[in-house]
Parts: structure tokens; sequence; C-alpha cells
């Protein structure tokens, strides 16, 4: 799927449709709120089905 290139990562910078894309691809593959781990290592989808207040803070340890 082509994709227009963004300037900068502002989420004001991506288009409401990229958005919707995006939406659309966490939900068709996540079954439930929550985490979910996709198909490739370390790579997780974060589902909320109503507003939430999120923060996730990289820990790096050995071997992981």
């Amino acid at each position: 799927m082509p994709v227009t290139p963004v300037a900068d990562n502002k989420p004001e910078a991506i288009p409401t449709a990229a958005w919707a894309r995006l939406r659309d691809m966490v939900a068709a593959r996540t079954p439930a709120d929550g985490r979910t781990n996709a198909l490739y290592p370390r790579l997780r989808c974060y589902r909320f089905s109503r507003p939430a207040r999120y923060e996730k803070t990289q820990r790096l340890t050995p071997g992981g």
C-alpha cells in the first residue's frame, strides 16, 4: 500500500485517512482491548475501545 511521505512525526501532519487505515488494521488483528502480540518479534498492538491515558517506558535489559 503506497504511503504519502510525512516531513515530521507530528500527529496533525498525518492525513486523517492514514489514521483511519491504521485504526482499521489494528482492529482487524486484535480480538479484544489490551495488548496483542504481532507476528513480528517485539511488535505489539495496544487496542483501546474508549479514550485512555497510556504511557509506556522502554526498559533496556540484557537479553530482552
